[in-house]
């Protein structure tokens, strides 16, 4: 799969539309990611990819403090869809490789 790089993601939010920046490195079988929000970087955990999807999770702090997400996601080309799943809210998102 052609998941390496970074990609600009937004999904709208009762608070807006929020836009962040997932990035992810393969590093041998292995791989390794990060989101970007607000300014804040956090690591992925559980990073999981099969065929063109990935699952992933992490904390991400937050004006509201700080927020576990959940990804079930998939790329094809340079476009990244899928759900970020939030203990508020499943949230729609998607993006493109930059």
């Amino acid at each position: 799969m052609a998941l390496a790089g970074k990609y600009r993601a937004s999904a709208s939010t009762p608070m807006g539309l929020k836009v962040f920046f997932l990035e992810f490195i393969e590093s041998g079988e292995y791989w390794k990611g990060t989101i970007e929000l607000d300014g804040s970087t956090s690591d992925l955990w559980n990073l999981s990819v099969s065929g063109d999807t990935f699952t992933a999770a992490s904390n991400v702090p937050t004006p509201m403090g700080n927020i576990d997400i959940s990804f079930n996601c998939s790329v094809s080309g340079d476009t990244l869809t899928g759900t970020a799943n939030t203990s508020f809210m499943p949230l729609q998102i998607s993006g493109e490789r930059i």
